[in-house]
């Protein structure tokens, strides 16, 4: 009974750590990451770099991740809806609702 229980118990400690690079592989993968500090200091030094996602869903499970990624860069990352920022890429606005 016991060796049964401790391959259980390995196979989920082994099964964790390839769910967790599943998870940052997905983060890094769906998003479309914006960097604005590889662009001229001058314009955006306080402007965060934003991660964007096509849905709300994935919006929401991965701010945990942004905040690890901001916490490893030294900076600002927003995981955001593409939608929220359309006009913000654009044209430097903020975001609004279109008609």
């Amino acid at each position: 009974m016991n060796g049964r229980r401790l391959t259980i118990n390995l196979a989920a400690l082994a099964i964790m750590p390839l769910l967790l690079g599943l998870y940052a592989a997905a983060y890094v993968g769906l998003g479309t990451f914006v960097d604005v500090h590889h662009w001229p200091e001058t314009m955006f030094s306080d402007v965060p770099s934003d991660r964007h996602y096509s849905t709300r869903w994935q919006v929401a499970i991965f701010q945990p991740a942004g905040r690890i990624e901001s916490w490893l860069r030294g900076y600002e990352v927003e995981v955001k809806h593409a939608d929220d920022t359309q006009y913000e890429l654009i044209l430097g606005l903020p975001s609004i609702d279109p008609p």
